[in-house]
């Protein structure tokens, strides 16, 4: 466990996340079912319940935040001659900065340092990124990463890497864009066509600014230096030394989540598979139970055990999806444990969950969506099967853009190539369906020789069997080029024989020998 550090932001990259409508988006990602309605979320001000915040749209009806609720359901009431439904809660901020620590410690996989924004109430996060940025092969495709798991959670963010707190805040909350990558020595480019308020000033002070018709940093920095604090405050300069790396400024970082674990120790040695499998029911009901409190399941298992003479045995189980049930686990460990005896005499066993994971609400429909068909289907096949083989005997195929076609596929560990259990409109890398129909369903491990008979007629030799060719298509010419070792020129032919087979045969254009490759089954 690590306490709760400062981080200084001088001259490094950080990523700043903004959650725009914060309140709405946190209520909304808890309770789905309100997404069709008008949200009011209202608070106390002055001894009078105001708005807090409210759903996306309501602008037009003339709702904002600071708005009495009384006026605000006045106006929902008579929106274009159509009544909404409206739901009116009480705004619950301590709930917003839990479930926005809780994000914080999430985030935590792509960058040790992750804390709040320093404003109130806090509406973002910021994570100091330097030094991790080439694990994920450079900045654009770190900052993409974080949002797609911010969208599969259901959250919506803008985002921007800068070398300040400053500017990565500013970009990322009065830029434009989903994502912004402001670089190294360019902040003043960054900032310059933003509105004053983007450097956190008080209302006090961008009321002056108004004033004078100075509504851009550009504009802002081409005034005097030196008259700024008498004119507009102490504060102006130094936030905008901040944005610009001339001064330094710190944020705090959440600490890392503290791993859920249950330990078994014991003076007596334990034997007997049946006392095992009881207590190994008893370790997981445990962390699962401590899991539910917040709505987290099991993704990646360990469980150590220690034997008398010191020996270690480790079970690891990675699932595809979280697991919330004691006994599915205690299925796949029975797996497990047909590759990774158990010797007798254990004296302690720990149970350490690694990564959790959460399952987020959807629309219950009459129906399955193909996506939770595939989910609920195909991931305990693969649990289980990677479970007795190991994740090493379990691969998959993996389309390779190659003309050849017998390395034109590989095949890949699991662990190495992951399956996608997500059914949705991304490009899947298949052919188009009428180029699928110029290629085999099976396609042999490696050609097979045919051997034409003497007579000249078109009639083929295969396994012993005479095969006479009733059809045949036009020859598509494959070829290989100068920079294999072993240049490859073929005529490929869909052809039919007498015998009711339909063949994928090719002519070797160097030697002039026939092949069968592949069977349209």
């Amino acid at each position: 466990m690590r306490e709760r550090s400062t981080c200084r932001c001088v001259m490094q990259r950080v990523l700043s996340l903004w959650f725009p409508n914060w309140p709405i988006q946190r209520l909304l990602n808890e309770r789905p079912e309100l997404e069709r309605s008008a949200v009011l979320l209202f608070g106390e001000r002055r001894q009078r319940l105001v708005v807090i915040a409210c759903s996306l749209g309501l602008n037009r009806y003339g709702v904002h935040a600071g708005l009495p609720l009384a006026e605000a359901k006045a106006l929902l009431g008579a929106g274009d001659g159509r009544r909404l439904k409206v739901v009116s809660l009480e705004h619950d901020a301590e709930g917003d900065l839990a479930r926005l620590k809780s994000l914080a410690q999430f985030l935590q996989v792509f960058s040790p340092l992750v804390g709040l924004m320093p404003v109130e109430p806090p509406d973002g996060l910021l994570l100091d990124i330097s030094g991790c940025v080439h694990l994920y092969g450079g900045e654009e495709a770190l900052c993409r990463a974080v949002l797609k798991e911010l969208s599969e959670r259901r959250l919506s963010a803008v985002a921007c890497i800068a070398e300040t707190l400053g500017t990565a805040w500013a970009v990322s909350r009065y830029g434009s864009g989903r994502h912004t990558i402001v670089p190294t020595g360019r902040a003043a480019v960054g900032l310059g066509p933003l509105h004053p308020a983007a450097l956190r000033l008080p209302p006090a002070c961008l009321d002056k600014l108004a004033a004078l018709e100075v509504n851009t940093i550009t504009r802002l920095r081409s005034l005097p230096r030196e008259s700024l604090p008498s004119r507009f405050g102490p504060e102006l300069l130094r936030r905008l030394d901040q944005a610009l790396g001339c001064v330094s400024e710190s944020f705090t970082t959440e600490r890392l989540a503290e791993p859920v674990s249950a330990t078994w120790a014991s003076e007596e040695a334990l034997n007997g598979l049946t006392y095992l499998e009881n207590l190994w029911e008893k370790l997981l009901s445990e962390v699962l139970a401590k899991l539910a409190q917040q709505r987290l399941g099991i993704r990646e298992l360990e469980i150590l055990h220690v034997t008398e003479n010191k020996r270690q045995v480790r079970l690891e189980l990675r699932l595809h999806r979280p697991a919330f049930e004691t006994r599915y686990l205690l299925d796949l460990l029975d797996l497990q444990r047909e590759r990774h005896p158990i010797p007798e005499g254990v004296v302690l066993v720990r149970v350490l969950v690694t990564a959790p994971g959460r399952t987020y609400p959807r629309q219950i429909t009459l129906f399955d969506e193909p996506e939770d068909r595939a989910q609920r289907l195909l991931a305990p096949w693969l649990d289980r099967l990677i479970s007795r083989l190991g994740s090493e005997a379990v691969g998959r195929p993996v389309l390779v853009s190659d003309p050849q076609p017998e390395l034109s596929y590989e095949l890949r560990s699991i662990e190495d190539c992951p399956l996608d259990l997500r059914i949705g409109p991304a490009d899947s890398g298949l052919p188009e369906r009428g180029a699928a129909r110029c290629r085999p369903l099976r396609l042999l491990a490696r050609p097979e020789r045919l051997r034409q008979k003497a007579d000249g007629t078109r009639r083929l030799l295969w396994k012993g069997q005479e095969l006479g060719i009733t059809n045949a298509s036009s020859a598509e010419r494959i070829e290989t080029g100068w920079q294999r070792t072993e240049d490859v020129q073929r005529d490929y032919y869909r052809v039919s024989t007498d015998r009711g087979q339909f063949l994928w045969i090719f002519r070797c254009l160097t030697t002039g020998d026939w092949f069968v490759h592949g069977l349209f089954d």
